[in-house]
């Protein structure tokens, strides 16, 4: 097993230093906690800068949080739970700790790298969901509705929240067509057909309606672009903060 250096890399939890210890029976527990804020459960996401099994650490740099791309604050020692994927789309789960931060011209963390066997395969059903603005253009695959081109509210590798046209009556249980377009930091743009289910349909603000669709038979290559392109827009939206 390997990692490689342009996966991304999720820091899903911390634990708590006061929630480990033994029950009653003797037998250890661990307690992990999501970090948490204003009762919200947030997860960070960093990018594997290096890495070497044989001495034992992962370099990563700065994570941030998925929902608004704010860099973790973050010390040595400090436990962690994390998630990578490879290229073939698996998805791994492990244990580790910061060992070091590195003041360098990119801050980074040196991670204690797991032995093979604390290496779990695990089956992602969670994916990083960003607020953005995507073209797409929808269409009914049983006439349901007519053709109609928008924007997306958020975008995930699961789904999409779009706005609903005033002229559209959409219901939940539809199925329907997308093509998102995709304008990715080297500004060429990428075209994403997919099936899709309309989830549900909500009622917002200013008379404004909007409708959560799940991607049906998404490609492992469909997946990886839009995971990565939501990634490219945390790292912007990091950018733009330290600036």
């Amino acid at each position: 097993m390997s990692f490689l250096l342009s996966n991304l890399f999720a820091i899903i939890g911390i634990k708590s230093y006061f929630a480990t210890g033994k029950h009653r029976g003797g037998e250890e527990y661990e307690d992990w906690r999501n970090a948490v804020s204003n009762g919200k459960k947030e997860n960070y996401r960093a990018k594997i800068i290096d890495i070497d099994k044989h001495e034992g650490y992962i370099v990563i740099d700065l994570p941030v949080r998925e929902t608004d791309g704010k860099t973790a604050i973050l010390r040595e020692g400090i436990h962690l739970r994390a998630i990578y994927n490879e290229e073939n789309e698996n998805i791994y789960q492990f244990n580790t700790i910061i060992v070091q931060r590195l003041n360098q011209r990119i801050p980074a963390f040196v991670l204690k790298y797991p032995k093979e066997e604390n290496i779990k395969k695990i089956q992602r059903r969670q994916f990083v969901r960003i607020k953005t603005a995507v073209d797409v253009a929808i269409s009914s695959l049983n006439n349901s509705f007519s053709p109609f081109t928008t924007v997306t509210t958020d975008i995930s590798a699961g789904g999409v929240s779009i706005i609903i046209p005033k002229e559209q009556k959409l219901k939940s249980k539809l199925s329907c067509d997308l093509t998102l377009v995709l304008h990715g930091s080297t500004k060429e743009q990428q075209y994403i057909n997919v099936k899709g289910e309309i989830i549900r349909v909500y009622s917002q603000e200013y008379d404004i309606h909007t409708a959560s669709i799940k991607f049906n038979q998404l490609t492992n290559q469909q997946q990886q672009m839009i995971v990565r392109f939501c990634f490219e827009k945390q790292r912007e939206a990091r950018r733009k903060e330290l600036t």
